[in-house]
């Protein structure tokens, strides 16, 4: 097992990390909610909502598409640490959660399952997953933005904060907005030489 997996799955500073970040992001949220008409969050996914360690140990931290569709299809994902308060204390403030992730549309379905497995999938959530390879997260954050393509139908949201694990999670990597309007988590996993 790869040192960073270990130190996901046991050390007290991750999930201390992770519960950290949401409380930020909460008291910010909080402070800048007032007189916002369509308040809403972009949340990845991933290792942002759902914790997949499992997925990482079983396949030796090599990622293969087929692999990883088996693992969506199983719907055993867990929870990344303080995110079920953390989504919970957003629906009391009535902010919309927008869910951008690079899991491929086709995986709607099992994702929401998981989700409802978990007790934090609502209704009105929004889903944006892959619809091809060419589909990026910029391109569906365009899409939030302009009120076009799957968002045309929806009202124009103001979105307040992007919370992810990748630098392509956030609309603008201008480190003034880090701890403010991006909210990055922590994730060694996916990192290579």
């Amino acid at each position: 097992m790869f040192s960073s997996t270990k130190w996901i799955l046991k050390s007290r500073e991750y999930e201390i990390l992770c519960k950290q970040i949401f409380n930020s992001s909460l008291n910010i949220l909080k402070k800048n909610i007032k007189n916002n008409k369509n308040p809403a969050i972009v949340m990845d996914i991933d290792e942002t909502v759902l914790n997949n360690i499992t997925f990482q140990i079983e396949n030796k931290g090599n990622f293969c598409e087929n692999k990883w569709e088996k693992w969506v299809l199983k719907e055993k994902c867990t929870l990344i640490p303080g995110v079920k308060s953390y989504i919970s204390e957003i629906r009391k403030l009535d902010i919309q959660i927008i869910y951008i992730s690079n899991r491929k549309h086709d995986l709607l379905i099992p994702t929401i399952n998981n989700f409802k497995k978990l007790k934090i999938y609502n209704y009105n959530d929004i889903f944006l997953l892959q619809a091809n390879i060419q589909d990026t997260k910029e391109i569906r954050r365009k899409e939030i933005k302009n009120k076009i393509g799957r968002m045309k139908n929806f009202p124009e949201f103001n979105v307040l904060q992007y919370l992810g694990d990748q630098y392509e999670d956030f609309e603008s990597l201008d480190s003034e907005l880090f701890g403010f309007k991006n909210f990055l988590l922590p994730n060694p996993v996916y990192f290579k030489l």
